[in-house]
């Protein structure tokens, strides 16, 4: 009886998971890049030479959370951006903002840092070379609500960089 109980347990556990990670994830059918925006095109005017800052703004869609860049637990998927080198700019330092506190409604004591709503991270760079420079970059983040979290997800984005 306790190893029919065990099997059904994990068969059960199977198709959810599988639900969750098919076609459809758990969370109304939205596709990622919904989940977490970049709400402008990023764009930064930079003299050749001297350091600016690049603001790259995001927003998470309503009713759902994404750990912050410093998650309370070392278990929990922080959110981080990768830029992909690019010749005659040099990124010298980020501020990711300070995540908000949040309790799960069964875990009331259990605090999370996270994400919700807009948030900015910004980039002090140095560019060395006059004109425009594209930088490919990727969001890394993982996206829950009140009840389950979705996979761990990369949204691939640009950063334009003007020098004069």
């Amino acid at each position: 009886m306790r190893i029919a109980m065990l099997l059904f347990f994990a068969l059960g556990c199977t198709s959810l998971i599988s639900a969750q990670i098919g076609d459809r994830d758990p969370f109304g059918g939205e596709k990622h890049n919904q989940v977490v925006a970049l709400t402008a095109p990023v764009v930064a005017y930079v003299p050749t030479g001297k350091t600016a800052i690049a603001e790259l703004r995001f927003r998470v869609q309503k009713g759902l959370h994404i750990n912050s860049h410093t998650p309370h637990d070392h278990n929990l998927i922080p959110t981080g951006i990768t830029l992909a080198p690019t010749a005659g700019v040099q990124v010298l330092d980020w501020a990711y903002p300070q995540g908000t506190d949040y309790a799960l409604a069964l875990q009331p004591n259990y605090k999370l840092s996270v994400y919700t709503g807009e948030f900015a991270v910004r980039l002090r760079v140095k560019v060395t070379a006059a004109g425009t420079q594209t930088i490919p970059a990727t969001l890394r983040y993982q996206a829950c609500d009140s009840n389950a979290c979705m996979p761990p997800r990369s949204m691939p984005f640009t950063i334009e960089i003007t020098a004069k």
